[in-house]
């Protein structure tokens, strides 16, 4: 459940709001569910495991203010044994390219993790079972739902809380093979810190993210976009 303080930044943000003020989020990719409403749901594969499931990212748009409510779902199994299960449920709330408000329950196996997070004058607070995070006004998350949702110099990973310096790297002009579609991408790389983990992110010719990856020095996983 949403805490009862991101309900009422959110409500606050999206105050005064007419239907007229709504700003669309245009159909490129992905399931479109409203002119102010867009879904993006993605195939997951692991590199050693196979298919894992779905992740899915819902926008919504209205004004200045952006909710991002995410929900996937993996896990690994073996002859009809699931031995890996992870559940995902989590909402961003933005003001403009600032983040506000963000809540995380990330369940593997059963055991929870919650994070708690709000804008806080010039910082961004975060709550983890591990202590709190005092991260800078313009920290981003590390949730691809857009490009400049990932352009800047510090991140949180959204599952543990973990404060990153980053930098994002244009790599090259490339063609992905999506299902029956070939699509002409970008390509970008987001280095986490000085060691060998990244993430590496395709968008389409109107910047949707059609492809993303976790990539780790052992293993890496791979977010396609369906449909």
């Amino acid at each position: 459940m949403m805490p009862k303080a991101l309900l009422i930044l959110l409500m606050s943000l999206l105050a005064g709001q007419s239907a007229e003020a709504a700003i669309p989020l245009a159909p490129l990719s992905g399931q479109s569910l409203s002119p102010s409403v867009y879904k993006l749901v993605y195939r997951v594969q692991h590199s050693k495991y196979g298919t894992l499931g779905t992740f899915t990212n819902t926008i919504r748009k209205a004004g200045d203010a952006t909710t991002v409510t995410t929900d996937a779902h993996y896990k690994v199994g073996a002859l009809g044994v699931t031995f890996y299960r992870q559940d995902v449920s989590r909402v961003e709330v933005w003001s403009r390219d600032r983040l506000m408000g963000f809540h995380s329950v990330t369940s593997v196996n059963g055991q929870s993790i919650e994070l708690n997070g709000m804008a806080e004058g010039n910082q961004f607070v975060l709550m983890t079972p591990e202590g709190t995070v005092a991260a800078p006004a313009d920290v981003r998350l590390a949730n691809p739902w857009c490009l400049s949702a990932v352009e800047g110099e510090m991140m949180l990973t959204p599952d543990k809380g973990r404060l990153e310096m980053v930098m994002l790297t244009d790599m090259d002009d490339t063609t992905l093979r999506i299902g029956a579609k070939t699509i002409h991408a970008r390509h970008f790389a987001v280095i986490r810190g000085a060691g060998p983990r990244k993430y590496e992110i395709w968008v389409d010719d109107r910047d949707t993210p059609v492809q993303f990856s976790v990539v780790a020095p052992t293993d890496t996983i791979t977010f396609t976009l369906m449909g």
